[in-house]
């Protein structure tokens, strides 16, 4: 009987050593594209950022979020030039401004920013010359939604944001 046991343990892990034929498609170290990347120094005749987090680009423009900027959190540039244009969502607790800034998304017609200590989300759209953002729109979150951290706009009136509350995994 011990050496049935040992024969059969032998043959288990013999069989396990077999190699399995790979299927075909992606893998973890496989992507559908790359790109290569690379950076250059750009002079500014300022020093803009505390510490720029973000960068969302759009067409010719380019903004930076600065996480802990002193007076605006958002700074846009043209591209590719990186010529600075206009700092905007400025900081401060009057109505308009911003008393905190998580995240930025461009859409069609300017940008939109989620200010979560003022629990709601504002539209920036660009002025006549096309080289300033301005506050155009001021989106309220529900009271009970909790602190928001990002959000995504799906289309032009709904956006979805993540629900902390444990209800839903989103709220719309």
């Amino acid at each position: 009987m011990k050496a049935f046991i040992n024969i059969l343990s032998l043959l288990l892990a013999l069989a396990g050593c077999t190699s399995v034929p790979r299927k075909e498609g992606l893998s973890y170290a496989d992507f559908p594209e790359t790109r290569d990347l690379s950076a250059s120094i750009q002079m500014l005749d300022t020093a803009l950022f505390r510490y720029p987090f973000r960068v969302r680009m759009h067409g010719d423009k380019v903004v930076v979020f600065d996480l802990h900027g002193t007076g605006h959190f958002f700074h846009l540039f043209h591209y590719p030039d990186f010529h600075y244009l206009t700092s905007f969502g400025k900081r401060g607790d009057s109505p308009q401004e911003m008393l905190s800034a998580e995240n930025i998304r461009w859409d069609r017609d300017g940008l939109w920013a989620l200010d979560a200590n003022s629990s709601n989300i504002i539209r920036f759209g660009f002025s006549l010359s096309g080289d300033s953002l301005l506050r155009q729109e001021v989106v309220n979150l529900d009271k009970d939604i909790l602190r928001t951290l990002d959000f995504v706009q799906y289309d032009d009136s709904t956006f979805i944001i993540p629900d902390y509350s444990g209800d839903s995994r989103f709220a719309k």
